[in-house]
C-alpha cells in the first residue's frame, strides 16, 4: 500500500506540473534568486524626488500612515466606486485593436437596475464649479445682478466651453448613449494575461510618439536614460516622469495582483508575485531604468496629491450627493482628514510654480497638453476590458489633476467624472506606494537557504525489507 501511495502521489504531482507548468521547486528556486535581486530594485529608492521637496522616506511614512488608510476607504464609498466609460468607441490610430478574448479581461458592467438614484439624473448637477480664487476675490468679480438671467447663461455655457480647452484628457460625455457605468469595487485592477504585441504596442504609442523626446536622441524606440534626460527642459521631464509613474504603478498593481502559481480552478486565487515584481523592475532586467522608473511613482503620487490639497476650497462648498446624508458627511470628514493630513507636510509635495513660467511657457504648456490629451484617446485602443477600464480612468484622473494644477483661469468646471477619476488614481498610486513597502519588507527577512534543485523522482521500487 506504501508503495501505491507513493506512485500515486509523484503522479498527482507530474500531472499538476503537467496541467499547469507550476513546479514548486522551480518556483522556490526563482524566488530565492528574486530576493538577492530586490537590492538592484529598491537602489534608488531614496532621497529627495524631482521638482518636489519631499523625499521618499517622508512619503513612505505619510502614505502608510495617514493618506493609505484614508483614501482607500473614501474611494469605497458609492460616490466613488461608479465610473462610466464607453467601451464602443473605436480606437482612432489603428483599425486592429487586439480585442482580448481572456476571461480575466472581462469587465461586469452595470445594469439599469444596478445603476444608482443618485446617478439617473436625479439631485445636483454633476457639474461642479471650481474656484482658486479668495472669498474675496469672488465677490468682487460677481456679475450676478448686472446681467439678465439669459446673459447669465449664456455666459455659462461659454464657460463651459472654454473650460473644455483646459482639459488635459478626453473626457466621457454623460449623455452619450454607448457609454455604461462600472463598479470598481467589483472589477479591481490586477493581473489578466494581456499582453505580447498589442499590449506593447500601447505603451510604445505612449512613450516613443508623445513623451517628450531630446532632439539629439538617435534612440527613439528605448526609453531615456538619465543621460539624455538631462537634455530637457524641466517640463518636459517632469511630463515624462508622470507618464513613467503612471506606467510603473500599473505594472506595481500587475505584480501585486497576480494570479497564484499553480491555481487550477475557476476562482483563481490573486497576490503579490516576487518574481515578476523583479522581472519588470531588476536594474540588469530593465537597461538599469527600473530603479528609476520606481522612483517615478512618488512623483506621481505627489503631483495629483497636491492637487488634492490645492482644491480644498472646492471640496469644502462641494456636496458629494448620493441621497444618503451619512455617506455625504463620511465623504466630507474623510477628504478633510486627508487634506489636513497631506497639509502636514508644508509646502514639500509638489511646487507647480516651478513649472510653465518662463517666456515660453503657453507654448510649452498647450505641447504638454496635447501631448496628454492624445495618450487619453490612446486609451480607446487598449485589448483588454478591464486594462482600458483602469487606463482610462488613471489618465483621467493625473489629467484632471493637471487641470486643477496648470489652469489658466482661476474658475473652471469639473464634472463628477473627473472627481471620481481623481480621487481613484490618487489612491492607485498610493496602493502602488503601500505594495512597493511590501515587496521591499522582503529584504528584511532572513534570506533562505538555495532550495534543492530539480531533479528526477526518486526510485520508488522498494524490497520487501524495506517495506
Amino acid at each position: 500500500m506504501m508503495v501505491y501511495g507513493v506512485v500515486q502521489s509523484l503522479w498527482m504531482l507530474s500531472l499538476l506540473i503537467g496541467c499547469s507548468g507550476y513546479n514548486p521547486l522551480t518556483e522556490a528556486a526563482e524566488k530565492h534568486n528574486s530576493i538577492k535581486k530586490l537590492d538592484e530594485c529598491f537602489c534608488q529608492l531614496s532621497g529627495p524626488v524631482d521638482v518636489c521637496c519631499c523625499d521618499v522616506e517622508t512619503v513612505d511614512k505619510l502614505n502608510t500612515d495617514k493618506i493609505y488608510p484614508l483614501v482607500s476607504e473614501l474611494i469605497k464609498q458609492p460616490y466613488f466606486k461608479y465610473f462610466k466609460i464607453n467601451f464602443k468607441r473605436k480606437c482612432p490610430f489603428w483599425s486592429d485593436d487586439g480585442s482580448c478574448v481572456l476571461k480575466n479581461c472581462h469587465v461586469e458592467q452595470c445594469s439599469e437596475e444596478d445603476v444608482p438614484v443618485f446617478l439617473k439624473g436625479e439631485g445636483p448637477s454633476d457639474q461642479v464649479v471650481c474656484s482658486l480664487k479668495s472669498e474675496e476675490e469672488t465677490k468682487l468679480s460677481s456679475i450676478v445682478g448686472k446681467f439678465s438671467s439669459e446673459q447669465v447663461q449664456e455666459f455659462a455655457e461659454w464657460a463651459v466651453h472654454d473650460d473644455e480647452q483646459e482639459n488635459f484628457c478626453l473626457m466621457e460625455d454623460d449623455s452619450s448613449e454607448n457609454a455604461s457605468y462600472v463598479d470598481l469595487i467589483i472589477n479591481p485592477e490586477r493581473y489578466t494575461g494581456y499582453s505580447g504585441y498589442s499590449a506593447h504596442r500601447i505603451w510604445s504609442a505612449i512613450h516613443n510618439e508623445n513623451c517628450f523626446r531630446p532632439k539629439s536622441s538617435s534612440r527613439p524606440g528605448l526609453p531615456l536614460a538619465a543621460t539624455l534626460m538631462q537634455e530637457l527642459c524641466l517640463e518636459e521631464r517632469a511630463f515624462f516622469r508622470l507618464i513613467s509613474g503612471l506606467h510603473s504603478s500599473i505594472n506595481i498593481h500587475v505584480a501585486a495582483e497576480y494570479i497564484q502559481s499553480g491555481a487550477l480552478t475557476d476562482a483563481p486565487r490573486f497576490g503579490p508575485n516576487l518574481n515578476e515584481f523583479v522581472r519588470r523592475f531588476d536594474s540588469s532586467n530593465t537597461n538599469g531604468q527600473g530603479p528609476v522608473w520606481l522612483k517615478n511613482i512618488y512623483f506621481a503620487y505627489l503631483v495629483v496629491l497636491k492637487a488634492v490639497t490645492k482644491a480644498e476650497r472646492v471640496w469644502s462648498n462641494y456636496v458629494f450627493y448620493t441621497g444618503n446624508e451619512k455617506e455625504e458627511e463620511t465623504i466630507n470628514k474623510t477628504i478633510q482628514k486627508l487634506i489636513s493630513s497631506a497639509n502636514g507636510c508644508g509646502h514639500s509635495l509638489f511646487d507647480e510654480k516651478q513649472l510653465f513660467n518662463k517666456d515660453t511657457a503657453s507654448e510649452l504648456k498647450e505641447e504638454f497638453r496635447a501631448h496628454f490629451l492624445n495618450i487619453s484617446r490612446i486609451m480607446d485602443c487598449v485589448g483588454c476590458s478591464k486594462c482600458r477600464l483602469w487606463g482610462t480612468l488613471q489618465v483621467q484622473g493625473i489629467g484632471t489633476a493637471l487641470k486643477i494644477l496648470f489652469s489658466a483661469k482661476s474658475h473652471f468646471h469639473l464634472k463628477r467624472q473627473e472627481i471620481v477619476a481623481l480621487f481613484n488614481v490618487l489612491g492607485r498610486l498610493s496602493s502602488s506606494i503601500k505594495a512597493l513597502q511590501g515587496f521591499k519588507s522582503m529584504q528584511q527577512v532572513d534570506r533562505p537557504d538555495p532550495p534543492p534543485p530539480v531533479s528526477a523522482p526518486p526510485n520508488t521500487h522498494r524490497t520487501k525489507k524495506e517495506l
